[in-house]
């Protein structure tokens, strides 16, 4: 296996802000970063609703600001 499950989780718990990882990963990502995550709130690496309130925030964050932008330009 290239990555195993015990590094991801090395990795996210030494980052000191990892709960925002879902939030950034939602604006710039999209659905293909959610499901990422939804596998590693599946496995125990992130909390589950770390990663569903961060998805939400994320999503609604991006949907906004593309219907300002397509409002004004």
């Amino acid at each position: 296996m290239l990555f195993d499950l015990e590094s991801f989780r090395t990795l996210i718990h030494t980052l000191p802000y990892s709960f925002l990882l879902p939030l950034f990963g939602a604006i710039v990502g999209g659905e293909g970063i959610i499901i990422f995550f939804s596998t590693l709130a599946a496995a125990g690496v992130l909390p589950f609703w770390v990663v569903v309130s961060g998805s939400y925030a994320g999503t609604m964050l991006a949907d906004s600001f593309w219907f300002w932008f397509g409002g004004h330009f």
